[in-house]
């Protein structure tokens, strides 16, 4: 009797699948290959605490959409992101010395009249 529950002749019916069964080879011809772009998130986070933060909030915004993108298959989409990241450091980063130049000389105008 409990041998009946596990004595399972259907399943001898029922072809055996291999594992190459479990990967659908036409979606992934579709996929980029090799390694994704540069995503710069390191570069993005430390301008955005470090310098211009509005510009680095647009570049984590960028950087955190290069990976799924890519990885999505869409390689287009992968390297633009890229690229926008990168921009938005350098704009970051470009904000913030801009200030601090504006800033010295602020201070280096006023220190000479102030005298």
């Amino acid at each position: 009797m409990a041998r009946d529950r596990y004595d399972d002749d259907d399943d001898y019916d029922r072809p055996r699948r291999s594992r190459d069964d479990d990967y659908d080879d036409d979606d992934y011809d579709d996929r980029p290959r090799g390694s994704p772009p540069p995503n710069y998130l390191a570069a993005a986070i430390i301008t955005t605490l470090i310098c211009c933060w509005p510009a680095g909030v647009v570049a984590i915004i960028y950087a955190a959409q290069v990976n799924g993108k890519w990885y999505g298959g869409d390689r287009r989409g992968a390297l633009a992101a890229s690229a926008n990241a990168k921009m938005w450091c350098w704009l970051s980063f470009g904000g913030a010395a801009v200030v601090i130049v504006l800033y010295l000389a602020l201070v280096a105008v006023v220190g000479i009249a102030g005298r």
